[in-house]
C-alpha cells in the first residue's frame, strides 16, 4: 500500500492509501504498485483506476503530473471527477461546445482550447459508459 495525495488547481481533491494506479502517460498506461521506483511523468487526458483493498475505484483525469518516491504519490491536475461525480448531460453539453468552438476556427489557441476541453468531455463520457 502507499499514500497518493490528488491536487487540482483549485482544491486538494483528496489523500488516499492505495495498492494500486493505473493512470494514462504521454508514454502510454503504467501502473503503479507499493515499493515502485522513484518516478515523475506528464499525465494525459484519460481514466484513473484506483484499486483498495476492498474495492475499485475510477476517475476521469486532466493533463497534469505524477510523482512517486519513497511510497509517496502525488497527482497535480486540472480536473478530477470520480465515476460517480459526473454529470452525463453536463458532460454532452461540454462536448457539444467544445465541438462549437473547434468548428468555427477563430484562432489557433481557441481549436486548441476547444480540443482539450472534447477530450476532457470525451473522457467523462466513456468513463460513465464503463469503458
Amino acid at each position: 500500500m502507499f499514500k497518493l495525495k490528488v491536487v487540482t488547481v483549485h482544491e486538494e481533491y483528496g489523500n488516499f492509501d492505495v495498492d494500486r494506479l493505473s493512470i494514462l502517460t504521454s508514454d502510454g498506461v503504467i501502473t503503479m504498485l507499493s515499493n515502485h521506483m522513484d518516478y515523475i511523468t506528464p499525465v494525459e487526458n484519460g481514466v484513473m483506476t484506483l484499486k483498495f483493498k476492498d474495492s475499485t475505484t475510477r476517475f476521469a483525469v486532466s493533463k497534469g503530473l505524477f510523482t512517486f518516491k519513497d511510497n509517496q504519490a502525488s497527482l497535480l491536475v486540472d480536473t478530477i471527477e470520480a465515476e460517480d461525480e459526473i454529470d452525463v448531460e453536463r458532460a454532452e453539453r461540454a462536448k457539444k461546445r467544445a465541438e462549437e468552438r473547434i468548428l468555427r476556427k477563430e484562432s489557433h489557441d481557441e481549436i486548441e482550447r476547444g480540443e482539450l476541453a472534447l477530450k476532457r468531455s470525451l473522457v467523462r463520457l466513456l468513463l460513465k459508459e464503463g469503458k
